[in-house]
């Protein structure tokens, strides 16, 4: 509870401070500093990863990547395609980070299974 990470992206970074754990099954954070080129756009105000067994030999998991956002532009009709698009780009490439840290720890990539959300 507390942690602070720093993840960095192609356009700049983001700061996430945990907010809640539960060892093996969720870490859930709040975004407190956004500086990725997005910020008139969209502001990232918390997220989840939320871990599932999808074998009994936990050789298998299912991430389920969560932000919350607040968009800025209007209409909303207008824009919310692309904040979703945006969005899932950005957990696209979140995940992609989990799964080559997932293979240079020397996990075989089949036992790891990536999905994505946005709310």
């Amino acid at each position: 509870m507390g942690d602070v990470k720093v993840c960095l992206y192609n356009k700049g970074r983001l700061v996430k401070r945990v907010t809640r754990a539960v060892p093996g099954k969720l870490l859930e954070f709040d975004v407190t500093e956004q500086q990725i080129g997005y910020e008139r756009d969209v502001l990232l105000r918390s997220g989840a990863f939320l871990f599932e067994r999808e074998t009994p030999d936990g050789m298998a998991t299912r991430i389920t990547l969560t932000t919350t956002f607040e968009a800025k532009l209007g209409p909303r009709w207008a824009w919310a395609w692309g904040e979703r698009w945006a969005v899932r780009t950005l957990h696209g490439h979140v995940l992609e980070g989990l799964a080559r840290n997932t293979e240079r720890a020397g996990v075989p990539d089949d036992r790891a299974t990536r999905t994505e959300r946005t709310r």
